[in-house]
């Protein structure tokens, strides 16, 4: 396991901070324009629906089957639409003209005590289902007879889709791990030519000074290293080659006289002499 004070655990730790952020950013975003997407086009199916029922109401006469089929049949087809929805019209004394058969237990206690005089959306919940409505003033026939037309659409299945959010935490999880992996790999493989030059290093003995390093194929921020390293060698290759001319040159001098007085006390020491002579020997040794 590498330590924290790695300079691989670091890189790999901040570019997976990186990942992690970028893409928990990417996700809070397409989270958002997915939830302004739903409720946008619900928005507009309601005000799709207003403006169906109030041209057919607007006529005069009014088309009854025309009306009937838009309120009460075209709800309850499953495959006429994929949104789930109920219709009531009221006239201008508030009486229940039409309803899709069920809307009296969807508008339970949702219904205005008069009539709006504009378009208004809110939210209630019925049971375990969640409704978007509308309640928008309508024309009946010709004579200017204001009623009003509610409609709610049920939204249960955005809700739970845009309410479960756990698919979004595990991709990010996986994709933060993956990025651990990955930033492990990239961090490793941009570090290679440091651990080439801790290699290098090791290999270097007295007798192995003219060894060095290749970085032309190092990052930028290397090759000054790279460079600095070689010279270093050089300046030491150098340097060495001076000391070893110079203990052979020192060596060389210091052999004649050693050699001369070693001979002078050997034949000194080979036979006899007198005190005088011997006195002689060490003072020219």
């Amino acid at each position: 396991m590498q330590p924290i004070n790695s300079i691989r655990t670091r890189l790999t730790l901040f570019y997976s901070l990186a990942v992690f952020i970028l893409l928990g950013l990417a996700a809070i975003f397409l989270y958002w324009m997915t939830i302004t997407l739903l409720y946008k086009a619900d928005y507009e199916f309601l005000i799709d629906e207003v403006d169906t029922i109030q041209y057919i109401t607007h006529a005069a006469p009014i088309d009854k089957e025309a009306l009937k089929e838009a309120v009460e049949i075209v709800p309850r087809e499953e495959n006429g639409s994929i949104y789930r929805y109920f219709i009531r019209i009221r006239d201008a004394k508030n009486n229940i003209m039409h309803e899709t058969p069920g809307a009296k237990e969807v508008f339970h206690a949702e219904s205005p005590n008069k009539i709006p005089h504009k378009k208004r959306f809110y939210w209630f919940v019925q049971g375990e289902d969640n409704y978007l409505a509308i309640d928008a003033p309508i024309q009946i026939g010709e004579k200017n007879h204001i009623g009003y037309a509610q409609i709610a659409l049920d939204v249960s299945y955005q809700h739970s889709i845009i309410h479960d959010r756990s698919k979004i935490i595990a991709g990010l999880l996986i994709a933060t791990l993956l990025s651990l992996m990955f930033g492990f790999v990239i961090a490793n493989r941009g570090l290679r030519s440091l651990f080439l030059l801790t290699q290098t290093v090791q290999k270097i003995t007295v007798t192995s000074l003219d060894q060095r390093i290749n970085p032309k194929s190092w990052p930028v921020e290397l090759v000054g290293i790279g460079v600095a390293f070689n010279q270093m060698l050089d300046r030491m290759e150098a340097s060495f080659t001076r000391l070893k001319q110079f203990s052979a040159d020192l060596a060389h001098e210091l052999r004649t006289p050693v050699t001369n007085l070693i001979g002078a006390t050997e034949i000194s020491l080979s036979y006899d002499h007198s005190v005088e002579e011997y006195r002689r020997v060490m003072e020219s040794n």
